[in-house]
């Protein structure tokens, strides 16, 4: 070895014995740590990092609520084990019975509570019908900064349920994304349709076809003279407002607010009316029924639905809970034949994240999370549609619930969406006045139809002052 070389060496070793005397203890290391860590921002979802991150979920009585809590919100908190959830739900109370005109009638006791503390919620999930209230006040964000951002991907939802989302926003924004979707069909009593040598209804069916199959039902029921074990028709979540959704059909004009109802498109809608009675008209109501407090204003008893009918129609969001036949299955729900494959479902739930929130990025994490194939698939596996277009997650759909086991679940499937229409901030209260004469037009005769409808129109066109 050379002299030039061993020199080196001993430099090197020198220089390491010094460094190795500088370096601090390891306690001393855990200390320094300890105390950066608390000036430290809390970035992101490292739970071994930063701790437990809460953020507030507000809930406007939406669908998630209809599986057991600890089931629901175990399955976030296993996919975000630093994520705290705060929740804040509304629930309804004797001062919200009734529908208020135009007023949005779902309730927010519970966030104007929130507003109020300077307690924002963090990630929201609502009804439909609220977008416009809570974009009024400033509680929605405009998804399509995720989406440009490569964050969120429109193109897994069904297209329909995306231009809904923005029929609710003021100015067409995309101020929520899909969350479950609301499916629709048509159930029968096997043993009824076995024991009055009727063949059983098949998918496929139009309305037109359906009129006289009804009207021969209800002949069969009679002469039968079943008695009051068998009902002949009897649909809880059934009324106009499907059928208006299957045609694109609102009923005021969405510039002026004048009532249109004078067409071929209410007349189609009210030639069914008089065949079968509707008993759910406005979401308003559907939201009455699934929380189970009142008796409807047409008189509709809460037990009627536990009776067995010779068929119903059913959705996804509450049939298994009222449809309590021994022997049934379903077939899908009909369609007009001017539009083909078109049926009422709707996306009844929506996600948003709040501009305010302290944690955008965490609460937009969970939002993402229950739009996902993986919990979306779980969700259809318990028996709820889910508003991607992925088939393999509609293929799943009820394995996990035994309401569905052995029945054409399928049926569920085998119309699309109408498109949404743009409608007036006046169309709640049409739609409440407009019970009325669907109300009556069961049963009524034929002939009274453009009649009652012009009626309708002129009452609602002409100012009270006039």
């Amino acid at each position: 070895m050379n002299t030039r070389r061993l020199s080196i060496i001993l430099v090197l070793a020198f220089l390491l014995s010094t460094l190795q005397a500088c370096t601090p203890s390891t306690d001393e290391l855990d200390e320094d740590d300890e105390f950066l860590e608390e000036d430290s921002p809390d970035f992101g979802l490292d739970s071994d990092r930063l701790g437990t991150v809460t953020i507030r979920w507000y809930g406007n009585n939406a669908r998630e609520l209809r599986y057991d809590d600890e089931v629901y919100f175990d399955k976030i908190h296993q996919k975000f084990p630093n994520i705290e959830i705060e929740r804040y739900e509304e629930f309804m109370d004797d001062k919200r019975l009734q529908p208020t005109g135009s007023d949005a009638p779902w309730p927010i006791d519970q966030l104007t509570d929130m507003l109020s503390a300077h307690k924002e919620p963090d990630i929201i999930v609502a009804y439909t019908e609220l977008i416009p209230k809570l974009s009024e006040l400033g509680l929605l964000s405009d998804m399509e900064e995720y989406v440009s951002a490569n964050k969120l991907d429109l193109s897994r939802f069904e297209p329909a349920f995306i231009e809904q989302v923005r029929s609710y926003s003021p100015n067409s924004q995309l101020l929520a994304v899909p969350y479950m979707r609301t499916l629709h069909a048509m159930s029968y009593n096997k043993a009824w349709f076995d024991k009055a040598h009727i063949p059983y209804p098949t998918d496929g069916m139009t309305w037109e076809e359906w009129m006289p199959w009804a009207a021969n039902i209800k002949k069969q029921y009679e002469e039968m003279n079943v008695g009051s074990t068998l009902l002949y028709a009897a649909s809880r979540g059934f009324g106009y407002p499907l059928l208006a959704q299957q045609r694109s059909a609102s009923i005021l004009d969405a510039d002026t607010g004048k009532a249109n109802v004078t067409n071929s498109d209410w007349t189609a809608i009210a030639r069914i009316m008089q065949l079968h009675y509707g008993w759910i008209h406005t979401p308003f109501e559907m939201y009455n029924a699934i929380r189970q407090l009142t008796p409807f204003p047409h008189k509709l008893e809460y037990s009627i639905d536990l009776y067995e009918s010779t068929y119903k129609f059913i959705n996804s969001i509450y049939g298994e809970l009222y449809l309590e036949q021994s022997d049934w299955d379903m077939v899908s729900f009909p369609t007009f034949e001017d539009k083909p494959g078109v049926g009422p479902d709707f996306a009844g739930e929506v996600l948003s994240v709040n501009p305010n929130s302290e944690h955008r990025e965490e609460a937009f994490e969970v939002l993402s999370y229950l739009i996902s194939d993986e919990f979306q698939t779980w969700n259809s596996r318990i028996g709820n549609g889910s508003p991607l277009v992925n088939p393999n997650i509609h293929a799943q759909f009820g394995v996990e619930n035994s309401f569905y086991t052995g029945k054409n679940v399928r049926a569920f499937f085998l119309n699309h969406p109408a498109e949404p229409v743009k409608k007036n901030a006046k169309e709640p209260e049409a739609e409440y006045r407009m019970n009325r004469l669907m109300d009556g037009l069961y049963n009524s005769s034929a002939s009274d139809l453009s009649e009652q409808l012009n009626n309708w129109e002129e009452q609602w066109n002409t100012p009270s002052d006039q």
